[in-house]
């Protein structure tokens, strides 16, 4: 999928030259620009940009060994990287003052991958932390029954106890997580239109390549680059598909919730249990407008979707590459099976271990290098008499500050997070899905990811059931290396796993079948 950028690079590589001729015609007014801090690398922004492009984590290493206690620039005066001291007072700082959501926003180019609906709303938030969060113990026998579902869908059926069967690691998971979440988000009618599997994968797998490919470019030709990428017609015509499928569904649920909403509000009971039911019923004004919810449910596909089968695809590839580990994670899934007899919200919380190997895959292979971004609506004066001008896009290096709160940062300890949870005072920290000063990929404080704890769920529920039915190793020897552009880090697309069904599988309930 991101292999198809390089195939724009003679588009980007000629609208910057055009750039170099006229720049005097534009001057763009950069809230980092006013800020006095050292350059990390190239100090010209275009071929700043390109630099971190190939080399952000040469960059980021040396921008960290070199000024790890004071403010740096990155990529010209595109970005204001922090140090971790000032991440508290950053934290506490109202979203009014410190936007984050506009910060991931433009990070992710939103003008331009159609996802700046985000950045003018709070619904979808607060629909995931109070009506879905409470919720998830409810929803995993949901979750678990889809998994069976995708599962026979996605994976071939003549695996065997005897012979190994290869499949696409990444696009099978993808696949999925993308019926669990479709499922979840808008119920069975939307699993199984293909329509609109096919449009949502379709939009999903070109928003990085987009916004990748975009963000190349100089600030005065980032539209014209939109006009003439072929990536961004095809997320544009995907996008507009995708929202027209969506469409019915969402007038008949509105209808429906019309003519039903004194009995279900004194019920207190949704007529369908989903995403989209819970964007219907909390909407208000113009955020209640049909096609303004299509493009929320659109936008949060990529994180319940896109991010999550990232994050489960390192994790199985880790477990491929330091098979040792799974011996011991399959009996603990296996005994936590048995004490809950079937997939329970206790039954998650007993997988301490495969929690803490999961925890170390991200900390090893996140997936961003970079993190906790905030733009400045006004100036901004931090206790030690620091000053951030308004406008100004700060960023902190998260995975050097992970790295420096644990020991032997270098080396991969899948129990590391389940040694440190031992002892009574530490036993709810370290998780997967928990946030902390030094545990940043997530997010921390009231702009966390909301969705982290379906996140964490679901990657459980997949890698379990991989470990309890079939026995699996990758089709070619080491760790399967993945593409670094930017700060970004995705998994191999192309890598093969092989499976082989275990000769005593556990069964939906969790018992050995004979």
């Amino acid at each position: 999928m991101i292999d198809q950028t390089f195939r724009y690079y003679v588009t980007i590589a000629g609208l910057s030259l055009i750039y170099f001729v006229i720049q005097h015609w534009l001057r763009t007014k950069v809230g980092n620009a006013a800020f006095s801090a050292p350059f990390v690398g190239l100090k010209y922004a275009w071929l700043a940009r390109f630099q971190f492009f190939f080399s952000a984590k040469s960059i980021l290493h040396e921008g960290y060994t070199k000024y790890k206690n004071r403010p740096w620039k990155l990529t010209g005066n595109d970005v204001i990287v922090l140090p971790q001291k000032y991440l508290e007072e950053i934290r506490k700082l109202p979203p009014n003052r410190a936007n984050a959501m506009k910060a991931n926003l433009d990070n992710m180019q939103s003008k331009y991958t159609h996802l700046d609906v985000l950045n003018s709303t709070r619904l979808f938030v607060d629909v995931l932390k109070w009506k879905v969060n409470p919720q998830l113990a409810i929803l995993i026998p949901t979750v678990r029954k889809e998994l069976d579902v995708a599962f026979a869908h996605e994976l071939p059926p003549n695996i065997s106890e005897d012979e190994w069967t290869s499949v696409p690691a990444f696009h099978t998971l993808h696949r999925i997580v993308g019926r669990i979440s479709a499922r979840i988000f808008g119920g069975h009618e939307l699993r199984d239109d293909n329509r609109w599997v096919a449009s949502a994968e379709g939009y999903l797998n070109n928003i990085f390549i987009t916004a990748i490919s975009i963000r190349l470019v100089p600030y005065g030709f980032k539209t014209l680059a939109s006009w003439l990428l072929p990536c961004s017609w095809e997320i544009s015509w995907r996008f507009w598909r995708a929202k027209r499928i969506l469409l019915p569904y969402i007038r008949y649920r509105k209808q429906i919730y019309a003519e039903r909403r004194d009995e279900i509000q004194r019920k207190g009971k949704s007529e369908f249990p989903d995403v989209l039911q819970y964007l219907i019923e909390a909407a208000k004004g113009k955020d209640a407008e049909p096609l303004r919810l299509a493009s929320m449910v659109l936008a949060l596909s990529l994180a319940s979707n896109h991010t999550t089968a990232m994050a489960l695809t390192e994790t199985l590839y880790d477990l491929c590459a330091y098979p040792e580990y799974q011996d011991e994670l399959r009996q603990e899934v296996l005994d936590a099976l048995e004490v809950d007899g079937g997939w329970e919200k206790t039954t998650l919380l007993r997988m301490r271990k495969l929690d803490s190997f999961m925890k170390e895959s991200q900390r090893m292979n996140p997936p961003s290098l970079m993190g906790y971004k905030r733009q400045f609506t006004d100036e901004i004066e931090l206790s030690d008499g620091l000053h951030l001008p308004a406008g100004s896009h700060v960023e902190f290096p998260i995975v050097p500050i992970q790295h420096d709160s644990v020991e032997d940062p270098t080396r991969f300890d899948g129990l590391r997070y389940y040694r440190l949870r031992q002892s009574r005072s530490e036993t709810y920290r370290h998780q997967f899905a928990t946030t902390s000063p030094t545990s940043l990929h997530f997010g921390h404080g009231q702009n966390s990811c909301p969705g982290r704890f379906m996140a964490s769920n679901v990657i459980k529920m997949v890698l379990g059931t991989l470990l309890t039915e079939f026995e699996f190793k990758l089709e070619q020897p080491g760790r399967p290396k993945g593409l670094h552009p930017f700060e970004f880090n995705f998994p191999s697309h192309s890598a093969k796993l092989m499976l082989r069904r275990r000769r005593k599988p556990v069964g939906v309930a969790g018992k050995r079948e004979a």
